[in-house]
This record gives structure tokens, sequence and C-alpha cells, in this order.
């Protein structure tokens, strides 16, 4: 299963689908920016505002690949990755069998929404990533609520809770 997500995710992650976005492309351009002048952000304001963690991943990414497609989409898919990942662990322990673990990843990782999304390089894959990981972690804490408040600055900033737009 896992090898079908890593499949659909990476093959031919150049090629499929062809070009760029434009909301992608002004990504990629701050990716760029931040790379070139280290100036790595959390807010970025262009095209309405965005947060910084997909930018400064593809940033990242053109480090170690240059500044090609290829090394644009990869972070997108390596999320994807991790979000399948996520949801088997999250069955798991939200369905107490392996069995719903097992399902729950391998329609997600079949999800033709999901495959798109995160081979075309939005920035939305990381909500979805960070939604399924913060309920995985406050499914497998049920009866400590103490140490909840630990993932409070993972979820919440200046005391008010930050949503995603593109959610």
């Amino acid at each position: 299963m896992f090898i079908i997500a890593i499949l659909l995710r990476v093959l031919y992650l150049g090629k499929i689908p062809p070009g760029i976005h434009p909301d992608a492309a002004i990504n990629a351009l701050d990716a760029w920016c931040a790379f070139t002048t280290h100036h790595y952000q959390v807010f970025y304001e262009a095209n309405f505002g965005r947060e910084g963690l997909f930018i400064n991943l593809v940033s990242f990414s053109f480090g170690l690949f240059g500044p090609t497609l290829v090394a644009y989409k990869l972070p997108g898919a390596l999320i994807g990755i991790i979000s399948v990942l996520g949801m088997y662990v999250f069955g798991i322990v939200a369905g107490r069998r392996q069995l719903v673990g097992l399902f729950a990843a391998f329609f997600m990782a079949i999800s033709m929404w999901m495959i798109l999304f995160e081979r075309t390089g939005l920035r939305a894959t990381v909500s979805v990533a960070c939604v399924i990981w913060t309920s995985t972690f406050f499914k497998m804490d049920d009866d400590r609520v103490i140490r909840r408040w630990q993932l409070a600055p993972l979820v919440c900033q200046s005391g008010r809770l930050n949503v995603v737009p593109s959610m």
C-alpha cells in the first residue's frame, strides 16, 4: 500500500501534470528568492498572503536539487507520503485495529484529489498532514490531558487558532 502511495506521487513527477499552476509559480518564485537571499519568513505577503512552511521546504529542495520543476513538486509529494503514513497510524489508533488503518491509508493513497494536489505542488497538502498527525497525537493521548498542551504551539499562535484558508 505504501509502495502504491509512493509510486502515485513520485513517478513521472516532472511530467505529470505538465507545467505549473499560477499560484504554485508564485510559491516557487518566493522559494527561490528565499533560497538566494537566505531570508526565510513565517508569512509571505505576495498573492494575498501565505504561510511559509511549504515555501521554505521548497526552498530547501531548491538548495538540494536546483531550481527545477521536480525540485518544486517533490516536497508536496513527500508530504503526501507522510500523510498516508499518518492516516495509517490514525486508523489504527482510532479504529483499534490494523485493518482500519490499512483501509484508511489505502483510500487516501489512491484519492485522486490528494494525488492531484500533491503532484501539483499546492501548499494545502501541508495542512492535511498537520491535521492528520495532530489528530493522531490527540487521539493517542486521550487520557493524559496535560500532555495536550505540549502540542498547543503546533496548532495555536498568539492565543488564536490559525486556520489555513485553503482547507
